[in-house]
């Protein structure tokens, strides 16, 4: 059994550092690279208690031709802005109230739950300066752009392809989509559902080199000085992981989930909400590892 809170410390900045070598892999699956996809500049026509679940071990989704041609759209991230402005010691978008409640996502859908159900949701609620827990209205179906997605069966997907269907189709808010039980295909009745999510669609799609900087300042302001600034996903491999559940060492968020160990089998996608730079953590040969990303999972 695995306890899921809101966030975890999941990637230690030294741990990261390596992270290529234990296959962390990020948008591009065949890759060992880190990249982070992730949503800028989208258009619009208009706390948690800890639970169990099952510890899923996620096969990785075929790169057909068309996940090729959507990934070959992706523009690469840079920092717009020249500024020597000392970024803080932490970021924490989970606790903003544009990032929703945690999702309990169904079968192999961790690509859209992070993608669309946490990034997609948070930046159109920044954009638009509405509270994503207050109404089903303000958040997006996941599952909306799963069942699109996964050929009628209980397999994953890529966040790109959400993205990617938000861009030319729009998305549907959790209010017109409602929830489906079932890990098979849906289709949605009402033109009106459809006509709404037109309104809310992406821009383009990016990509962020492996560059710890990089990240923290996209977090931190976009790289644009626009606070607050964004969210990332990324997929990782999570077979065989470790986490303290205990971690009571220095932080400035105050988590107590951490990734000790990455994976060497399967893939999941999730979502970096935010950074601590006070996190410690000592490995078995003793060494500090200093600095932590704050990462939202789902299962």
């Amino acid at each position: 059994m695995f306890a899921k809170d809101i966030t975890c410390y999941l990637t230690l900045y030294s741990i990261a550092r390596r992270v290529g070598e234990c296959q962390i892999f990020i948008a591009m699956y065949s890759k060992l690279v880190t990249l982070m996809s992730c949503v800028l500049a989208l258009g619009v026509s208009e706390s948690v208690e800890a639970v169990s679940k099952i510890h899923r071990i996620y096969a990785a989704p075929a790169v057909t031709s068309e996940v090729k041609y959507i990934q070959s759209l992706r523009k690469s991230f840079n920092v717009e802005v020249n500024t020597t402005e000392a970024l803080p010691a932490s970021v924490d978008h989970s606790k903003s109230i544009y990032f929703p409640p945690v999702i309990d996502q169904s079968g192999s859908s961790c690509a859209q739950a992070a993608g669309i159900g946490y990034m997609f949701t948070y930046e159109m609620n920044r954009l638009l300066g509405r509270d994503a827990s207050v109404s089903a209205a303000n958040r997006f179906s996941y599952q909306f752009s799963w069942n699109m997605l996964n050929n009628g069966r209980d397999q994953g997907s890529y966040v790109e392809e959400g993205l990617y269907l938000a861009q030319r189709y729009g998305m549907m808010t959790e209010e017109d989509y409602g929830s489906s039980s079932s890990s098979m295909f849906r289709w949605v009745t009402g033109y009106e559902h459809y006509l709404n999510a037109l309104r809310y669609r992406t821009s383009e799609i990016i990509t962020i080199a492996d560059s710890v900087p990089l990240i923290k300042r996209y977090l931190y302001d976009y790289g644009k000085a626009q606070e607050p600034g964004g969210v990332l996903t990324f997929t990782m491999r999570n077979g065989g992981w470790a986490f303290d559940n205990n971690y009571s060492g220095p932080s400035s968020t105050g988590y107590h989930c951490m990734l000790t160990r990455v994976g060497s089998e399967g893939l999941h996608a999730m979502t970096i909400a935010g950074y601590d730079d006070q996190v410690v953590y000592t490995d078995e040969s003793g060494y500090k590892h200093h600095g932590a990303f704050i990462v939202v999972n789902t299962y």
